[in-house]
């Protein structure tokens, strides 16, 4: 008997490190597709934080070509006056803007 209740033992635990097996196994797969798109999704943010960064460098560039051409009153004056005029649409007392739809 103890031959058949060995075999058995044998059986069983051969069984139970195959279910093992496959519940690791199983876990391994799925955990990689979540982790491939975890990739995917911070490439993504990636990408977009890149663009942020090319426009915020350009900003920086143009400030310090700003500050590289003198910080006299009349630069200050002009550069506020630009920025005014293409960033916000000002304009100057009594002064008319038109615009064009298109070029004919």
């Amino acid at each position: 008997m103890d031959f058949s209740s060995s075999k058995a033992k044998k059986t069983g635990l051969i069984i139970v490190s195959a279910l093992v097996i496959l519940v690791a196994l199983s876990w391994y797969a799925i955990r990689s597709v979540q982790l491939q798109g975890d990739i995917n999704q911070k490439k993504v943010q990636l990408s977009e934080l890149e663009q942020v960064y090319s426009s915020v460098q350009a900003e920086n560039d143009e400030m310090e070509k700003l500050l590289a051409e003198g910080t006299s009153p009349e630069n200050i004056d002009k550069n506020m006056e630009k920025v005014a005029r293409e960033k916000y649409s000002y304009v100057n007392p009594n002064e008319r803007v038109y615009y064009v739809d298109s070029y004919e």
